[in-house]
Formats: structure tokens, sequence, C-alpha cells
């Protein structure tokens, strides 16, 4: 599969790439510590961007070395539609680790990005993974239907139909690109939402606005950081495609090596977007070193407090 990503334009940017097995791109910035005994982090957030000053600024005291991955179909990264998130370890990441000489390392997520961190830690386990951490973490169907728990999204079509670009489809981008101010089709400007994504927003509103206000009082710098992750609608679809979001073919936390101290899990009580009892269940499952915040929503939980979660995940 290839697409017109230039590789040219990602190095321009002063980002790094590689290329896939299956000839897709993937793109990665790596910051941070130079020094050659420097601990190696990955993260996983939704793509290559531009951090907090804060956040920088302790690298360097923190001696980490951070490599940041845009996942399928975001930044300068290529689509791979249908994608099963247990496999993006061994096709998307492992050239990186490759490239960069890359033994062991430590590996978070962030939101959606914390399925990926637990599919790296069930792929490579303790012999190369020295610590995982999981701010406002979410799993999909299988578990939390096992468990009785939130699904933890919304139910959005499959991949077959965001290629097929169907009806309901069109509908559910309508509603994210509204939400969003992203710009639409003309043909779909007319579309109405799905009722599942009105009761979703009207679900969200009171508690993301609360969570947004808290924020911008209080950690402005953090705010703008989320604010600069905008994910276009066209990937947008794929990568919140039922079977890749929710379904999580071969993913199971259950199934992740990593126990006690190596295990870091901060979530927010009043998270609107994740539910916080996947926080709460991953934290006492794995045993892990856990904080909770509250005041702050989904966001807060998100980016309040980094580089001391850093340092909680590499001492």
């Amino acid at each position: 599969m290839t697409d017109a990503i230039d590789p040219a334009e990602i190095t321009a940017r002063g980002c790094r790439w590689v290329r896939t097995e299956d000839g897709r791109i993937v793109e990665y910035s790596v910051t941070g510590s130079t020094r050659a005994d420097a601990r190696t982090v990955v993260a996983g957030y939704f793509a290559v961007t531009d951090e907090p000053a804060s956040w920088t600024e302790a690298y360097g005291p923190l001696n980490v070395r951070m490599i940041n991955v845009s996942l399928p179909g975001l930044g300068m990264s290529s689509l791979h539609p249908g994608r099963r998130v247990a496999e993006w370890p061994a096709t998307d990441l492992d050239p990186i680790l490759e490239a960069e000489g890359v033994r062991a390392f430590h590996v978070y997520g962030v939101s959606y990005g914390t399925i990926h961190a637990m599919a790296v830690a069930q792929h490579h386990g303790p012999e190369r993974v020295r610590s995982m951490g999981l701010r406002v973490p979410y799993f999909g169907l299988p578990l939390s239907g096992e468990l009785g728990l939130p699904d933890g999204q919304p139910r959005l079509p499959v991949t077959e139909e965001v290629e097929r670009n169907t009806l309901e489809v069109r509908r559910w981008r309508t509603g994210f690109g509204r939400w969003m101010g992203l710009p639409l089709d003309e043909s779909d400007e007319k579309l109405q939402p799905p009722e599942a994504f009105t009761a979703l927003r009207e679900a969200m509103e009171e508690p993301g606005a609360r969570s947004h206000a808290a924020m911008s009082r209080d950690y402005p710098e953090e705010l703008e950081a989320f604010a600069r992750n905008t994910i276009p609608l066209h990937s947008l679809m794929y990568m919140m495609a039922r079977d890749v979001a929710l379904d999580l073919p071969g993913l199971d936390p259950r199934n992740v090596p990593l126990t006690g101290d190596r295990v870091v899990v901060w979530y927010a009580a009043d998270d609107e977007d994740c539910p916080p009892s996947h926080g709460k269940w991953l934290a006492e499952h794995f045993g892990a070193r856990t904080r909770v915040f509250e005041g702050y929503g989904h966001i807060g939980g998100a980016f309040i407090d980094h580089p001391a979660f850093l340092r909680e995940l590499t001492r």
C-alpha cells in the first residue's frame, strides 16, 4: 500500500520517518536528552506535535529521550484501514525502534494512546518494556462487556462502512465536523448526526465545559497542547472505526505481563470521555502506582503534571 505522503516534507518539519513492510510511511519525532545513557520513552498521543515548554525543559534533567509516533492517518503517517491495534507495535513501532537502535524502553499512552501502550507491552513484554504508563485509559468491547463497564467510545461504523462512505458514516462525520469546527463536504452540510452522537455530545457538554474552564484558568499551556492535536475528519473515521477502536482483536490487558511498580496509571474521577471505571480497574488489575485527579476532567487527567508522571514512569 502506498500513498502521496512526501518523506521530504516530514524531514523539513524536523521529524523522522520509516517505511513499513507494506509500503506505508510512519512519521515520528525524537526529542529530549542526547546523553548516551538516556532512558528512551515511547509516547502515545495521537500525532507528533509541539509540546509545552515545561515538558521539554524537563526532559534534560530527567535524562529521557522521547520518541513520539504519529498513529495511522494522523500527522504525516499513512492511513492503515482496518488495522488491528494489537499488531501496531510490530508493523509501525518496531521499524522505528530498529532505526533508532532502541532495545529497552519505557512506554506510555494517553486516552486512545493507552490501548497502543498496552499493545506494546503485550508485544514486547518485560524483557524490553521497562515500565508502562497509562493516563486516562480505556479498553475495548470484549473486556468492558465482560466486566459490565461502559464501552468508553460510541459504537461507530466499522472500517468497511467507512471505506464505502455509507450514509451512517457521513452522518457521524457531520456530527464530529460540527463539534470540532472542521469543514464538511458540501453534500453533507444538511445531514443530521445520528441520535447516538447527539446523546454523546449532550452528555459530555456540561462536564466538558467545566473541565475546559478549569484548565483555561489553571493550566493554559497544557490546554493549548491539547488544542493542537486536531484530527482530520477523514482520518478520524478510520481511527475510531468500531473494529479498530472498540473490538481490539488480539489485545487484552490481562495478557500484558507487567505489574506492580512497573505500571503507572493516572486517571480522572470526573472524566467525561474515557470512563473512570476503566482507569480504576486497570490500576487495581496491575497493582499500579496510581494517581486520581478531580476537577479538570479528561483533559486534566491527560496533561496535568506531566514531568512528574515521567519521573514516576522512569524512576
